[in-house]
Formats: structure tokens, C-alpha cells, sequence
């Protein structure tokens, strides 16, 4: 009779399993557990309890109790803060504030950190926080703040201090400035026309002029001064009343125009801009900044250019700036499908060697397709006013606000990297170029100090003829089309997870790892 040998015991190493059927179930799994950790080595630990620690303390956490109902309570351990190994802190978050205590002690309760006071997190509110550590520094996001706060140690007074970061991006969007790719604007060009309702009058046979939704014709005009009517004298002696006159309505909502309205360009002016009656003795000096100001390129194309690596310090045939020489010669700006290095003189025995001509330009430049953006690096979250700074541009003085209003509600630390998202893209003043941040992931150089905690960036200027590469260690975007909007980012050894509202996602290197110039 044949021997009957049974299997006595189960190792249980391939983890927790609840998909497999009765009949296909792998050998050493389980298909259900309660209060185990799993570890990666396929054994158990005990999923400890929740109690008082001994010799616990009660810390009054100065909140009042609708606070504290409302309010996320949650808590992260933060190891190795400063690079000490033999520190951990546990920070508890209660409402706006964060309490730290050392764990490293017999009642952690009892053993505060930070001259045993919270610190307050301006902003934070109701909305869950996030948290990555990396470089020895805390990183903290939530949707209740308008940029990521950086916490760090100091280990001999055992304090820590708070910072914020604005995440810089490279420009890569440009501004919508309505000109095809390889259209060269003339620049001699027609004033845009209002659209205005003769219906609706002001006072004095005045009509009101009613802006777009977009507010894209308004920013053309900018109010240069008031003046009143002089009292006691007949016809139309006006004196100056800027600095005690306050405007009572939106221009960017409707201005009043005296009729008949003005057909043609500053001239009406005599060069200070229109005058716009407000009332019958009140006037508004409205100055035109727009297309059709003879002379002078649109600010959003002006902008695009010098992002393109059209920039002042251009070395020209013609003395100037490389942008208005080549209006003057060729009557034309360049375009968006001009590359400035196509005019240089490449001739080795020229005297203007390397030098920018227009005339080169017009006869190697026939290209169709946009060029390199990016020279700017500029705020990722208030692209608008980081643009006029970094323009340095008397021509650039008005372009949309592009403000982006949505939060980073996640973050992750991985390949030594910082990695944030979970933006709910909300845009104030956006223009047709603008981005939606719901499904980007922002990632950081390898970190080495404080300052690349922001840097989301290629380090090289793409726009430069030389050196214009991104290498591995850069930082920069990951833009994930089919993503509705992501709600957190999980690190795990090869690979970063992104678990999204509608799916999961995951971004890994192909040779394991990540590097910002090869990564899936």
C-alpha cells in the first residue's frame, strides 16, 4: 500500500493573495489577515496596539474644539533630521500647528522639541498635509497652501525653522501673442477695434465700450492721468487733477468713450494717448499700448522673442537690439520659427564673423516650425509677473497675469529627487498657451542643498546655440496626457506610482532608478 504524505504547514511567504480562485491558489499565501505587517522578506510582524506610552504627558494644543473637530489631525516621523542619526522627531499636526517630539525617549509626550513650543503653518487649515523628507530637510504641501514649507533642524539648540519655496520651471509655454509660427509681424499694423454698444449712453451723448470676456483688448489702454474742466472760464480749458481723482469703475470692465470715437492711433492724442470723457467735466488721459503703436512690437511677441533667445546682449552688424534692427531693415519682426543664429555671418574672413545681420537672416530662415522656448526661468505658479521681470522690457509691459491658483496637495521624495503634484489647475487670466497642471508632475534636480528644493528645471538654456542639453541630473515636468488629476505619489524601489482619479500610473527609468533625460 502506497505511503500518504501530507504537507503539515504553510509558509506563507508569498504574501496576501485575494484575487486567485479555489483552484489556482498559490501554494504559501493568504487570502486573508488581521492586525500583521507583511515584509518585503515574506515574514510577519505584529501590528502592535494603540495605548498611553508610560509616564505620558497631556500637551494642550491651544486649539479651540471646533478647530480640532474640524481640523486633520496626522503625524510623520521625521529620522534623521540635520543628517543625526541618533535623532527622530515625531510631528504631530493639529489644525495650523505642528507639535515636535523627540522619540528617541522613554515618553515622547514628555519630551518636546523646539523649546517645547508648535510652530504655526500660515495658511493651513482644514485640508490634509503631506509630507517628504530629503537633504535632512522636511518638506510639507497642502491644498490650504500656496507653496510647499520647508521645515529644518538646528541640532544644538534642538530648534527648527520654517520656510517657503516657489518652484521655478523653465518657460517652455510662451505667451499667446495671435501670430502664426512663421509669421513676421510688419510693423506698421492697424489698431484693434472696440466692440461698443451705441445703445447704451453715459452722459453727453457719450457711449459705453464694452470689453471681452478675456479682458485681451483693455490691457492695449492704461489710464495716464484725469483732468477737470476749468471752472469759471468758457470752452475747454482742462487742468491736470490725477493725484485727488479716483477712477469709479473697472476699466478692465467697460470705459467711456467721448463721441465720435477716434478712428486711428495716437495721432488724436497728440502723443499722450486719448481723451475719454467721463462726465461732463471730468476726462481720463487713456494712453494706447497696443497693436497698431507705429514703431513698436506687441509686448506678448516681444516676450516670446526674447524667450527664444532673442536677448539684448546679441552681437549685430547694426548696433542696437537685435530685435528693432531687424524691424528697421527688413519693416518685419522676426517669428516665432526664427532662430537669431541663422543670421549670423558665417563667413570666417568677414569682419562681421559671428556677427547677427538681418539680411542673412531673411535668406536662411524659411523654417515652419517653433522654435527652442525656455530661456526665461520664471515662478510656476505666477507665470504673468515672473514673465515682466524676467523680460527686462520696456516693450513688454503688459501680458496676461497666467496665475495659477491651484495647490500641490502631494509629494514624494525618490531618486533623490523631489517630486510634487496633485494641482487642481485653476488659472486666473490665463491665455490660450496656458497650462493645466492637473495631470503634470513637477520634479526637482538631484538634490545637494536648499536652493534645488525648487529648481524644476534644466540647468542649460535651451535656447543657447551651444550648450542647450538636459542632462540625467536636471530637473524639470512630467506631463501625463490620459491623467484627469492626481492625487498622490507613491515612491516604491524602481519606480514612482501615481495614483490618479481615473487610474494609476507609474514612471520609472530603463535601467531602473530615474534621470531626467530617460525615464518611461
Amino acid at each position: 500500500m502506497a505511503l500518504k504524505n501530507e504537507k503539515s504547514y504553510r509558509a506563507f511567504i508569498k504574501g496576501l493573495i485575494t484575487e486567485a480562485g479555489a483552484l489556482t491558489f498559490p501554494e504559501n499565501a493568504s487570502l486573508d489577515e488581521d492586525n500583521f505587517v507583511l515584509n518585503r522578506d515574506g515574514s510577519r510582524s505584529r501590528r502592535l496596539g494603540l495605548d498611553y506610552e508610560d509616564l505620558f504627558e497631556l500637551i494642550d494644543s491651544t486649539c479651540t474644539e471646533e478647530q480640532i473637530n474640524s481640523s486633520q489631525i496626522s503625524f510623520y516621523k521625521w529620522d534623521t533630521p540635520a543628517g543625526d542619526s541618533t535623532v527622530s522627531i515625531g510631528v504631530v499636526r493639529v489644525y495650523n500647528k505642528l507639535f515636535f517630539l523627540n522619540l528617541i525617549t522613554a515618553n515622547p509626550s514628555g519630551n518636546l522639541i523646539n523649546y517645547e513650543e508648535p510652530i504655526e503653518i500660515e495658511g493651513l487649515g482644514n485640508n490634509p498635509v503631506q509630507f517628504a523628507n530629503l537633504n535632512n530637510q522636511l518638506v510639507i504641501v497642502s491644498n490650504d497652501l500656496e507653496s510647499p514649507v520647508v521645515l529644518s533642524y538646528e541640532a544644538t539648540s534642538q530648534s527648527i525653522s520654517q520656510e517657503t519655496i516657489r518652484l521655478k520651471v523653465r518657460d517652455i509655454w510662451g505667451v499667446n501673442d495671435g501670430l502664426n509660427v512663421n509669421e513676421r509681424p510688419p510693423i506698421d499694423r492697424p489698431p484693434k477695434e472696440f466692440d461698443w454698444d451705441k445703445t447704451k449712453k453715459y452722459s453727453r451723448g457719450d457711449y459705453i465700450v464694452t470689453f471681452p470676456d478675456d479682458v485681451s483688448q483693455s490691457k492695449y489702454y492704461q489710464i495716464v492721468g484725469f483732468q477737470k474742466k476749468q471752472s469759471g472760464f468758457v470752452g475747454v480749458l482742462w487742468y491736470d487733477v490725477t493725484e485727488d481723482f479716483t477712477l469709479a469703475f473697472d476699466l478692465r470692465s467697460y470705459i467711456v468713450v467721448s463721441d465720435p470715437m477716434p478712428s486711428t492711433g495716437p495721432s488724436h492724442s497728440s502723443g499722450l494717448g486719448y481723451y475719454q470723457t467721463l462726465d461732463s467735466n471730468i476726462r481720463a488721459v487713456i494712453k494706447y499700448l497696443g497693436p497698431g503703436y507705429t514703431g513698436k512690437n506687441t509686448a506678448e511677441h516681444q516676450y516670446n522673442l526674447r524667450n527664444q533667445g532673442w536677448h539684448k546682449s546679441i552681437s549685430g552688424v547694426y548696433s542696437g537690439d537685435a530685435i528693432k534692427v531687424t524691424g528697421d531693415k527688413l519693416k518685419r519682426y522676426p517669428s516665432n520659427a526664427d532662430n537669431w543664429t541663422l543670421g549670423k555671418n558665417s563667413n570666417p574672413s568677414a569682419n562681421n564673423y559671428e556677427k547677427y545681420d538681418p539680411y542673412i537672416l531673411r535668406r536662411n530662415s524659411h523654417s515652419n516650425y517653433q522654435v527652442a522656448q525656455g530661456s526665461f526661468v520664471i515662478d510656476a505658479f505666477n507665470r504673468g509677473t515672473s514673465r515682466l521681470d524676467k523680460a527686462d522690457d520696456s516693450v513688454v509691459n503688459l501680458l496676461p497675469l497666467d496665475k495659477e491658483e491651484g495647490r500641490i496637495s502631494t509629494v514624494c521624495s525618490y531618486a533623490q529627487r523631489l517630486f510634487y503634484s496633485g494641482i487642481n489647475s485653476s488659472i486666473l487670466e490665463p491665455d490660450k498657451r496656458s497650462p493645466n497642471y492637473n495631470n503634470y508632475i513637477f520634479f526637482t534636480k538631484i538634490v545637494e542643498s536648499f536652493k534645488d528644493l525648487e529648481v524644476c528645471y534644466q540647468e542649460a538654456d535651451p535656447t543657447d546655440p551651444g550648450i542647450n542639453s538636459i542632462i540625467a541630473s536636471d530637473g524639470g515636468t512630467i506631463q501625463i496626457p490620459e491623467v484627469t488629476k492626481i492625487i498622490k505619489l507613491v515612491p516604491t524601489q524602481s519606480s514612482l506610482l501615481v495614483f490618479a482619479e481615473n487610474g494609476i500610473w507609474e514612471v520609472f527609468g530603463d535601467t531602473g532608478g530615474f534621470y531626467a533625460n530617460n525615464y518611461f
